[in-house]
């Protein structure tokens, strides 16, 4: 089979045969192709191959893969010469003829700037010299075929076309329906509106629309403390912290009233012993909540309850509950400052109005009619805001772009041509400055646009349609198309950890600032209240009394007791039962 393939390669590719396998490809010779199946046909004979199902496999691949490239390559033709050679397109007697009704061969056309369909080239003055791009490969591949020329001119208006309020149409549509050209040559969206007033060829292309962003942010740390747990979660973390205190306290009540029920007698001396001992015994509310506080923040030294099996019970539920939440937060939150999370401003259409972004289209494309004219849903919604701001419609796609890159705005355009500007934007940059939502949406077919009646809409549509089935459409998008680095699409945070810095921990820092801050205020308004008592000690009663039970003695007058500070006994009952 090696020496086979030696063997083709110098037959087809010999000085004397090279002039020949050029022109019969280019003749679409399809007898020259077959004197090469024969011929290895022979050799497969000669070597004592059988025509089986595996040697036609084997044939076939090697043809495919070897032959046919060495036959392109030989014969010095470009993809779209061996495509044709391939699979001709031949012209019909009549489509010529037609095409010679066109006076002196000029056909004129109307095209707008729109990478990566219509790309004007330009000289260093600003002048265009020529046209290139996806919609102009088609054209130039007509032209190969039908053997004309063209001229082209741009609408005043910079504009597709949209209706205006009279009813009459404005851009490249004018100058079609006036005839002032024969076709329009760019990516025209087929929409109803346009149909009734134009023709088109067949879709050569069908588009979604995207929406260009600002790139994701990364997340705020200021509140970074808050972010493991999910609102519904706080408030129920905050809920059980409030109330499960009260229940312990009241638990407890309970379980001592019930053990000084069971013991009392009919004494009333031993009453009043076993109510001061219910006194001492049963702990406050207070430290009930230091020590659910204290189980959940994982402060050492919290003991459960000393008295009941109840409230050891539901103690001791508590202590592995705090640990599931405690482990929980502690190991989200790690994450979350470790590695950055960058998230994209809007995902789709929809959250656009509830973002606070504003939005534009271009003027007098068929993305302006589409929200403008719409009457429900969203899509009234973002017309109804370009109605709102007079600077929403830009002239030229370029000022849109360059909004976004100035932040708090969103472009609405092809995906096509966005996915250029993103390109185009970070090779002159460097960095990702743009970036698109991840939903698409409106999908359209790109046409090029004729007057009604036109007789080249048969001959466009015919050549439009071999040309698409030949595949060549996905050769000219390699070329044309950018080629992406994939590096601004989908950004996302690094996946590996890193060191804290500040504005990692700035939560944390806060919330010290803040308690203080409070500490500092309480300090402040307890030495005034301890400077004013101090002053009332000098001339009231409570001068008696030694310095840390001046509150007790206040509370004693207060509740009509002895002034005496002796009354130790008495006084600490009133204050329990304040406190309590």
């Amino acid at each position: 089979m090696y020496a086979f393939h030696k063997w083709l390669e110098h037959r087809i590719c010999s000085w004397s045969m090279e002039a020949t396998t050029r022109r019969l490809l280019l003749d679409n010779e399809a007898p020259f192709k077959q004197e090469i199946y024969i011929h290895s046909f022979h050799y497969a004979s000669f070597v004592g191959f059988q025509t089986t199902i595996s040697w036609f496999s084997l044939f076939d691949l090697f043809m495919e893969r070897s032959v046919t490239r060495e036959l392109q390559d030989c014969s010095n033709l470009d993809d779209l010469q061996w495509i044709r050679s391939m699979r001709p397109i031949r012209l019909d007697v009549a489509d010529s003829a037609r095409m010679q009704q066109r006076k002196g061969n000029m056909l004129r056309f109307a095209s707008l700037e729109r990478p990566p369909f219509v790309i004007f080239e330009r000289h260093s003055d600003g002048t265009i010299r020529g046209f290139k791009g996806y919609c102009y490969e088609i054209i130039h591949a007509l032209q190969k075929i039908y053997n004309f020329t063209y001229e082209v001119d741009q609408p005043k208006d910079n504009t597709y076309g949209t209706v205006m309020p009279n009813g009459s149409w404005n851009g490249m549509i004018r100058m079609i329906k006036e005839q002032v050209i024969d076709i329009g040559v760019g990516p025209f969206s087929v929409t109803y509106s346009r149909s009734k007033a134009v023709d088109f060829t067949v879709p050569f292309y069908e588009e979604p629309t995207g929406i260009l962003i600002p790139p994701p942010a990364e997340d705020n740390r200021l509140l970074a403390c808050t972010k493991p747990f999910r609102l519904e979660v706080w408030l129920s973390l905050l809920l059980c912290v409030t109330t499960l205190p009260i229940v312990l306290w009241k638990d407890l009540q309970l379980v001592l009233k019930t053990y000084q029920k069971a013991s009392s007698t009919s004494n009333e001396n031993s009453k009043s012993e076993e109510e001061n001992h219910f006194q001492e015994k049963c702990p406050s509310l207070a430290k009930q909540y230091f020590f659910v506080l204290g189980v959940l923040i994982g402060q050492s030294g919290q003991k459960l309850p000393s008295s009941g099996f109840s409230p050891r019970l539901l103690g001791a539920f508590w202590c592995l509950s705090a640990v599931v939440f405690a482990s929980a937060y502690v190991g989200i939150l790690v994450g979350f400052l470790s590695i950055p999370r960058l998230s994209p401003i809007i995902s789709s259409l929809e959250e656009l109005p509830a973002s606070k972004l504003e939005w534009g289209v271009q003027r007098g494309t068929a993305l302006e009619t589409l929200f403008t004219e719409a009457t429900t849903g969203v899509y009234q919604t973002i017309g109804e805001g370009l109605l709102r701001q007079p600077t929403a419609l830009v002239d030229v796609n370029a000022d849109g772009i360059q909004r976004v890159t100035n932040g708090s705005y969103a472009f609405i355009k092809e995906k096509s041509y966005l996915e250029f500007a993103v390109e185009e934007d970070y090779a002159r940059s460097g960095s990702c400055r743009l970036s698109m939502a991840r939903q698409e949406f409106f999908k359209v077919n790109f046409a090029f646009a004729l007057p009604t009646a036109s007789p080249l809409k048969t001959l466009l549509d015919k050549k439009i349609l071999q040309l698409m089935e030949t595949g060549i459409g996905e050769y000219w998008k390699k070329i044309h198309w950018p080629r992406s680095n994939r590096k601004c699409d989908d950004v996302k945070g690094s996946s590996a950890p890193k060191s804290l810095g500040l504005t990692d921990l700035q939560g944390a820092f806060l919330i010290l600032a803040i308690g203080s801050a409070t500490a500092s205020l309480i300090f402040v308004a307890e030495g005034l209240v301890k400077k004013r008592t101090n002053e009332g000690q000098e001339t009231s009663p409570l001068s008696r009394c030694r310095p840390h039970e001046w509150m007790n003695t206040l509370i004693r007058n207060f509740a009509g007791l002895d002034k005496s500070c002796d009354l130790k006994y008495r006084a600490q009952v009133v204050i329990d039962r304040v406190i309590a």
